[in-house]
């Protein structure tokens, strides 16, 4: 009786934790990390659900011409949202393109394979949240933010390698703005 009752519980418990880590969520605000272009509005947002589902809003973005409208589909027309993390153990960085139409720009990237890395029931630790502007177009950047944006993992980069799409100017960070 008594391994019955432990075999319940442990199945209980094995449910209850990935009921739990599907119906989590991260989120949080950008902040600017300057008043001076390029720059961000503090309202703007970042989600990440337990299912890998996630949203980014980017508001009120500027450069030294007025709010962006971003052109093309590459890194160096685009900004780059960075969420920075650990999932069993390994350290990552994910990066996701944003475009923007008159300052605002929403982006629903899906983190599902990332999450699946963990395996259901396990923690996926949120360290950090920033956004850059356009990688510049100097030497090999560009080309090697496309082979990360694309690679088999689609926008992970494992640390200690370097992450080639966080190369334009910070533009803001996941965290809290001062005195607001």
């Amino acid at each position: 009786m008594m391994r019955r009752v432990s075999l319940v519980s442990a199945a209980a418990l094995t449910l209850s934790a990935a009921v739990a880590f599907a119906g989590t969520k991260y989120q949080g605000n950008i902040v600017p990390t300057s008043s001076s272009p390029p720059t961000l509005s503090n309202s703007s947002q970042f989600q990440i659900k337990g299912t890998g589902a996630a949203l980014v809003k980017v508001k009120k973005l500027t450069d030294t011409a007025g709010p962006v409208t971003t052109t093309g589909t590459g890194p160096d027309t685009n900004y780059i949202a960075v969420l920075h993390g650990s999932a069993a153990g390994v350290a990552f960085q994910m990066s996701i393109v944003v475009s923007a139409k008159k300052g605002n720009g929403v982006v629903k990237p899906n983190f599902g394979p990332l999450v699946s890395l963990a395996g259901t029931g396990a923690s996926v630790a949120i360290t950090g949240f920033d956004v850059y502007a356009p990688v510049p177009n100097v030497g090999t950047n560009v080309a090697d933010c496309v082979a990360v944006l694309t690679g088999a993992i689609p926008g992970v980069t494992l640390d200690p390698a370097p992450n080639p799409c966080a190369t334009g100017a910070l533009v803001g960070v996941g965290g809290l703005s001062a005195g607001s």
